[in-house]
């Protein structure tokens, strides 16, 4: 029986502020995550080698926006986290390891809003977050969707929706 492997959480260990600008201090805060998460696409590929049969979910809120279509405005993100160059390139690694980004064709939008200016009532969100899948998981992969989370919950502000993933053995 194969085994199956599940990574949930926060990958990168370090939540940038949505629409910081990108100075020495913030970038020393970008550069660990970025790091962490480089680290991990490594590590991931190791376990593939070692079993290529493996079934792997590596899922989280990552705060990278991968595309400029992850984004509601390219150029309002200018110069600031979640779409530098080196966030971008520690998540594509991912895919030159063999993972696949499931949740964009299930869930194509957004999963997270600034909590101000009406972002969310507005669209000006960001997708950040990822579930990403060996091929071994993804063969197994039955669902995936975004489960909406916007609003108030025992007086903590929500800021995103969650991914949500259904498999079957």
């Amino acid at each position: 029986e194969r085994s199956f492997h599940v990574f949930i959480g926060s990958l990168v260990g370090v939540f940038a502020v949505v629409g910081l600008l990108l100075n020495l201090m913030i970038w020393k805060v970008v550069v660990q995550p970025v790091t962490r998460l480089s680290a991990l696409a490594d590590r991931s590929a190791l376990w593939l080698a070692h079993d290529p049969a493996a079934q792997i979910v590596l899922a989280g809120d990552w705060n990278v926006a991968p595309t400029d279509d992850d984004v509601w405005d390219r150029d309002y993100f200018d110069g600031k986290t979640h779409v530098t160059d080196a966030e971008r390139q520690a998540v594509a690694a991912f895919a030159g390891h063999g993972f696949t980004d499931v949740a964009l064709p299930y869930a194509p939008g957004y999963t997270f809003w600034d909590y101000f200016r009406n972002a969310y009532e507005r669209d000006h969100g960001i997708r950040i977050d990822h579930i990403m899948l060996s091929p071994q998981a993804a063969d197994c992969l039955r669902a995936c969707g975004v489960v909406a989370a916007q609003g108030y919950l025992y007086s903590c502000a929500i800021d995103g929706e969650a991914l949500v993933a259904g498999f079957a053995r």
